[in-house]
């Protein structure tokens, strides 16, 4: 079913690869690639409120995977939360602290939310 999902999410039918997804997800709840593949999926069909305790559970799962962390904290953001997705990517960059995404990813985020002297000091 995973590989399915991808397949339809290459294809921009992102409700069709959630659905995959989830199917992979039941078959192995344990495994944080199918959680995640499923977050990005319902991200994608703009339903991040209904992606944001997969991508959770994938950095649960899977707390040395540097990307769960940038997608839960993408999915925040996309959820309207992004006092949680800051602190979502600073909890990831005391495990990662030189991911130039992650802090890129902060700054930005700290931008939208109109914090720019916040974000200038990520940043630089």
């Amino acid at each position: 079913y995973n590989a399915i999902g991808a397949v339809f999410g290459m294809q921009n039918r992102h409700d069709e690869a959630a659905e995959n997804f989830r199917r992979a997800v039941e078959l192995m709840p344990d495994y944080a690639d199918f959680r995640r593949n499923l977050c990005t999926a319902l991200t994608s069909a703009g339903k991040a409120d209904e992606a944001v305790p997969h991508c959770a559970e994938a950095v649960r799962l899977a707390p040395e995977t540097i990307c769960n962390y940038g997608q839960l904290a993408l999915t925040l953001r996309l959820a309207k939360r992004p006092d949680e997705a800051i602190q979502t990517t600073e909890n990831a960059l005391q495990k990662f602290p030189d991911d130039e995404k992650l802090l890129y990813f902060l700054g930005e985020t700290y931008a939208l939310k109109g914090n720019y002297a916040r974000a200038l000091e990520v940043l630089e």
